[in-house]
């Protein structure tokens, strides 16, 4: 009869690899934008300002291939001289290959429509792309920018599902592999158990014939019958009665 357990196993993992390959969530490709209001000397503005994120109901008018982002709604007191500090995942760049000089500020305030805003200054500082506006006005801002501008982004990394299911794979076969070896070295340990010699035979079958209550001679006439000679006969006659 086959061993059922690697069938088993692996049935197993596979029954694994599917239910975590279905309730994984994919990684996001962008993370959320990050904004911050500050004073034309750099000071944070903390007081009667709300800057809320939020899904425009209505998108700029946008040029073939450009990719909206994710729009910001800011209050602030217009008389207030500032400069609007937006802060976008290069994941985001990244993933749809933007290129920098295609990224476009739009901004719509109540009851107007969607205009350009000009970006005065940009950078790169670790994983963020940052932009900034000076003297902002209330209203929604959205961030574009226009896909494949910049093939050099391409992103190779397989995704997560696809990583997670090689590293289940790995995972399975090594399983595999030790079970098997496992399995092999118990057969072959079977394999290797001494088998008993003819006087262990000979000296067994004398211990069971004397605990059924027959006597020597009576057993040592059924040995010679099956061709032992008397001399082993006796040998084991002794082994089975004294030790």
């Amino acid at each position: 009869m086959q061993e059922k357990g690697p069938a088993w196993l692996v049935i197993f993992f596979l029954l694994v690899t599917f239910i975590l390959l279905n309730t994984v969530s994919v990684e996001q490709a962008t993370e959320d934008v990050e904004a911050t209001l500050r004073t034309t000397r750099g000071m944070p503005v903390i007081g009667g300002i709300t800057i809320e994120k939020d899904a425009p109901a209505e998108l700029p008018k946008m040029q073939e291939g450009e990719i909206a982002l994710q729009a910001i709604t800011l209050q602030k007191n217009n008389d207030m001289e500032a400069l609007f500090i937006i802060d976008i995942p290069y994941s985001w760049l990244i993933h749809h290959r933007i290129g920098e000089d295609t990224i476009a500020l739009h901004h719509k305030a109540d009851n107007e429509s969607w205009v350009s805003v000009t970006i005065d200054e940009q950078s790169i500082y670790a994983d963020m792309y940052t932009i900034t506006t000076a003297t902002p006005r209330n209203g929604m801002y959205l961030v574009s920018g226009i896909g494949n501008s910049d093939p050099s982004k391409a992103n190779n990394l397989p995704s997560t599902k696809v990583q997670l299911g090689i590293i289940l794979l790995v995972i399975i076969i090594i399983l595999i592999i030790a079970y098997s070896n496992i399995s092999f070295k118990k057969r072959k340990d079977k394999s290797k158990k001494p088998k008993k010699s003819k006087e262990e035979k000979l000296e067994g079958y004398i211990r069971k014939a004397i605990v059924e209550g027959k006597k020597d001679e009576e057993i040592k006439e059924q040995l010679k019958l099956a061709g032992w000679d008397e001399e082993n006969i006796d040998q084991a006659l002794r082994r089975a009665r004294f030790f």
